[in-house]
């Protein structure tokens, strides 16, 4: 992605206007800004099963193409190029692993997080690649659980566990043995959607052509 991309892609897709001028006059508001126009503008959808190319045979240069034009994509699209964006606009960022609710193992989802937006050493957990849209840049600075945050389809609240984060949705009365759920300070209920590491930066390269490798796996032979 070019400086000019950018700058055209935010401006005509994301419908921020002078996206420079907004960051000099605050870059912790721009970044929540940028962050939800990426969730309402461009999808979270998998085109790769209806392409007349097999996904797993295309550079990864034709996605961010396509998010150019408003197509948007899953995580291990929408994610690298959310990172891209942000670092033109001067932001330092690096990947993390996630795992979805129901998945044993990381690296099935990627995600990123932004540092010293606010000060030196701040983290900022920025994820445009979920169903569940996260719709703002969320602060990592709390100790055990972090405030509520509303959301057009939820409430949402991280929990930490040592060297994870855990995002969870509100949810109404549960089952009581469901490993899954968790009680705030409040005594509120919450359905674990998702797991991060953020002890291990992760590169995006091999993540992408795992992704391609299990496409074509599933594609191919069925799974």
């Amino acid at each position: 992605m070019t400086k000019d991309e950018a700058l055209i892609f935010t401006e005509s897709i994301l419908k921020i206007p002078d996206p420079e001028a907004s960051i000099a006059v605050d870059r912790m508001k721009f970044l929540n800004l940028i962050t939800e126009r990426m969730h309402e503008h461009t999808p979270f959808t998998d085109m790769c099963l209806y392409r007349s190319t097999p996904v797993w045979e295309m550079e990864a240069r034709r996605f961010t193409e396509e998010i150019l034009l408003g197509k948007g994509g899953l995580c291990w699209a929408t994610t690298p190029f959310m990172k891209a964006l942000l670092e033109h606009y001067g932001y330092k960022t690096y990947h993390i692993s996630g795992r979805p609710q129901g998945f044993n193992f990381f690296d099935f989802h990627i995600s990123t997080i932004v540092e010293d937006a606010v000060h030196s050493g701040s983290l900022h957990l920025v994820d445009t690649g979920l169903m569940r849209d996260i719709f703002t840049a969320v602060p990592l600075d709390f100790e055990t659980e972090s405030p509520g945050y509303k959301f057009y389809h939820s409430t949402m609240k991280f929990f930490r566990e040592g060297d994870k984060v855990i995002a969870y949705s509100q949810v109404p009365a549960v089952e009581s043995d469901d490993r899954d759920v968790k009680y705030d300070s409040n005594g509120k209920h919450w359905k674990q959607q998702l797991v991060y590491l953020l002890n291990e930066k992760r590169n995006w390269y091999p993540y992408f052509r795992c992704i391609m490798e299990f496409y074509k796996m599933t594609l191919t032979t069925g799974g």
